[in-house]
């Protein structure tokens, strides 16, 4: 999305001007906002908005600066965290418990109904994007 790729450029040119005067970032973004073609209800969501602050690196960078993402949760690590009940109440989970054995559903890949580890991947998976 172009208009997120914009507000994320202007977060990192914020971060990198921390020690610049505030009052010259905010007309460098006013001047930013200007030149962009935004519609009347997107500027008064932008005017609305709290500012982007950050102090020191933004968390993707710092996330990032090793080169390598976090390892995985272990299958352990995620059941002691996992809200069952939560991930049992979602609309995708009960849309599952209600299919019969041999029926497929899709929620980001294919899961076979009755197939061993099919639910605990699903569960984990609804847990993972919630």
């Amino acid at each position: 999305n172009v208009r997120d790729h914009e507000t994320l450029k202007q977060a990192r040119k914020m971060t990198r001007c921390s020690k610049v005067d505030p009052q010259q970032n905010q007309q460098e973004m006013q001047q930013q906002n200007d030149h962009e073609s935004l519609s009347s209800l997107d500027q008064q969501a932008q005017q609305m908005a709290p500012p982007m602050i950050f102090h020191g690196e933004p968390p993707l960078a710092q996330h990032l600066k090793g080169g390598q993402p976090p390892p995985p949760l272990s299958d352990e690590q995620v059941r002691e965290e996992m809200d069952v009940e939560a991930v049992e109440s979602t609309r995708s989970y009960r849309a599952w418990s209600v299919l019969r054995d041999g029926e497929e559903f899709v929620y980001n890949q294919r899961y076979v109904k009755g197939h061993e580890g099919q639910d605990w991947l699903l569960r984990k998976n609804i847990w993972r994007r919630m």
